[in-house]
């Protein structure tokens, strides 16, 4: 296949009897079949039954090499293999000659690949970034492709090549951030097990105040949260403060102290719940 000039195809010019149409300085016309002479074709531009192109020339008795795709023309050297008597189809010329053809997979590249470096760092849907940074990836390099056919959306395709090869690396920092995390509610959740106990519960002044001790029973060292809950008495309304606790070696024991401002006479303390650190060292109020 060789290519031309550039020229938008359905242009013909007034040639000389036998001449091909030229494509500079022509005006715009429509082909037809003639009702004499057979149904002899008129020349002109018809769909390529090849399908190789968009278009073919048609010389009156037979098709030609001449072809174009998308307003470029090319001279087709397979056109032996187009069958001679083989249907024309009909276009409006007027309507190829202004059209081009489009490259929405670089728009779809540039989102793809926006989108990707959003959401490829937060933990548990790295993946959904990863997906979309490869997606960016093909789209864009196809895009790129389609653009140096129609030329047409080659910033789009260029952003989503960019944006899906930084997508990646950031979908894997995502997925390093989903470890740290899941481990630190893992830690949370289910730290070693232990013995806790409230030695001192009394109000004073209208705050509350509770004291006790935890002893870690388990095999490895860990901070601990304890959480107590404060009932007045005797209008029965309860109120839950947390202590953190430092870390603790298996054996043994932390002291841990909370109070709440409490309008009450009386007030009973209760530990309601022992966690493990809160994730990434977050203090509770």
């Amino acid at each position: 296949m060789v290519r031309m000039s550039i020229a938008a195809p359905g242009m013909a010019c007034g040639t000389a009897s036998g001449e091909e149409p030229g494509w500079t300085g022509c005006r715009i016309h429509s082909p037809v079949v003639s009702e004499s002479g057979g149904g002899r074709t008129s020349p002109g531009w018809y769909t390529d039954p090849a399908g190789r192109f968009e278009y073919r020339y048609h010389n009156g008795a037979v098709w030609t090499s001449d072809v174009a795709s998308n307003g470029q023309r090319y001279v087709d050297p397979l056109a032996s293999t187009v069958p001679h008597r083989a249907s024309v189809g009909l276009v409006d010329h007027r309507a190829v000659a202004g059209k081009r053809t489009g490259n929405g997979i670089a728009i779809a590249a540039m989102v793809c690949g926006i989108v990707s470096v959003v959401v490829g760092w937060g933990p548990y849907v790295f993946w959904a970034g990863a997906v979309l940074a490869v997606l960016a990836l093909i789209f864009g390099l196809v895009g790129l492709r389609r653009a140096r056919e129609t030329g047409r959306r080659k910033g789009f395709a260029i952003a989503g090549v960019v944006t899906g090869a930084v997508g990646i690396p950031i979908a894997a920092v995502g997925l390093l951030f989903t470890v740290a995390v899941h481990r630190a509610i893992d830690r949370y959740e289910h730290p070693p097990e232990s013995t806790s106990s409230i030695e001192s519960c009394e109000v004073e002044a209208g705050r509350a105040r509770a004291e006790g001790e935890l002893r870690n029973d388990g095999t490895r060292a860990s901070r601990f949260t304890v959480y107590v809950e404060f009932r007045a008495l005797p209008a029965g309304h309860t109120i839950e403060r947390a202590a953190t606790l430092p870390s603790t070696a298996p054996g043994g024991t932390a002291r841990f102290a909370v109070s709440q401002r409490l309008a009450a006479e009386s007030v009973e303390c209760e530990i309601t719940a022992v966690q493990g650190p809160f994730p990434f060292g977050l203090e509770l109020d």
